[in-house]
């Protein structure tokens, strides 16, 4: 009863983070690039109207026209929404919906695995809430919430092999998470493995493929009716890039391998940055470390992620679950 009682407790005190955040902070009320999509969806255009509420970093202008760099699914998925509400509906929205089933599908894939109830309930209220996943889904910026959208979607694929053995399922959610952002396709290496350790036969990863390479010839001729080339997104010609860079990073490429280091050491080893009182000294005041915008390692952003090298005896509640699995 008392770990039912913590877990309560953090999940309230998470509900109550996520209406701070939609709240108080205008700036995630601005963008509604997916929602205006969605709209010229439905009014049978793939490119957005020239308007004031376009976010320069998520744009990009070819022909004369403006794009979103991403994959259709997440407009596609708004379109209900824009229909019924108008184009000013919230599209922050999206990630709260992505929040609820990748929670929903964290516990039923564990509970798959025999974990115990209150178990599967601790790992999906920590993948949730204590994770990236949980301000990619709440900041409303569309490079957050597509990512948002398609690890839940991912998710879902994986509970349909796993929970359910179904492979043709599980390969119209990951393809539905490719035609959410592309990268999602590197979630194949998973199955290849299965297949490779024989947990999948040829005609079961024939009917989990399927759906996918249809997602991919659906992208592919998404991408070239924008951009006249079956594999360019959008990145290439992103208006931010040209006339707003964010960082000095983008003079050494977009996806230039040089950026590795620096992204494993923010990944392993970057902590949180101080609060200095003044930027020239190193004298610290209240609250004393921030978030740093540049990200920081994943011990101190998700430190569940701890018990894959320690085992934390002391505080039961955590190693039941490891116990349990």
């Amino acid at each position: 009863m008392n770990k039912l009682i913590i877990l309560i407790l953090l999940f309230l005190f998470s509900l109550y983070s996520s209406f701070l955040i939609l709240t108080t902070a205008a700036v995630f009320n601005s963008d509604t690039s997916l929602s205006l999509l969605a709209h010229q969806f439905i009014n049978g255009h793939i490119s957005l109207a020239p308007t004031k509420e376009l976010p320069l970093g998520d744009i990009s202008f070819f022909n004369n026209r403006f794009y979103l760099y991403f994959g259709p699914f997440a407009s596609i998925a708004l379109m209900p929404f824009v229909f019924i509400f108008g184009k000013t509906f919230p599209q922050v929205f999206l990630g709260i919906a992505s929040m609820a089933i990748s929670l929903s599908a964290i516990y039923f894939i564990t509970k798959s695995f025999k974990f115990e109830k209150l178990a599967s309930l601790w790992l999906a209220v920590f993948y949730v809430f204590s994770t990236v996943l949980f301000s990619a889904s709440l900041i409303n910026i569309s490079a957050y919430l597509v990512q948002a959208l398609g690890a839940s979607l991912v998710l879902v694929s994986l509970y349909f092999y796993i929970s359910k053995k179904n492979p043709l399922s599980a390969g119209i959610f990951l393809g539905l998470a490719v035609l959410t952002r592309f990268i999602l396709i590197l979630a194949v290496i998973f199955f290849i493995v299965e297949f490779l350790q024989k947990r999948l036969k040829p005609r079961q990863l024939v009917l989990l493929f399927s759906p996918v390479v249809i997602a991919l010839l659906i992208l592919g001729t998404y991408n070239f009716v924008r951009f006249d080339s079956f594999l360019e997104t959008g990145y290439k010609y992103a208006s931010a890039y040209k006339t707003y860079p964010q960082s000095l990073n983008l003079e050494h490429g977009l996806f230039n391998i040089s950026h590795l280091p620096a992204n494993l050491y923010t990944f392993f080893i970057k902590p949180p940055a101080p609060v200095l009182e003044n930027p020239k000294g190193f004298f610290l005041q209240f609250p004393y470390l921030k978030a740093d915008p540049w990200g920081m390692a994943i011990w101190f952003t998700s430190p569940l992620f701890l018990m894959l090298i320690f085992k934390f005896k002391k505080y039961s509640f955590l190693y039941d679950i490891k116990k349990s699995s």
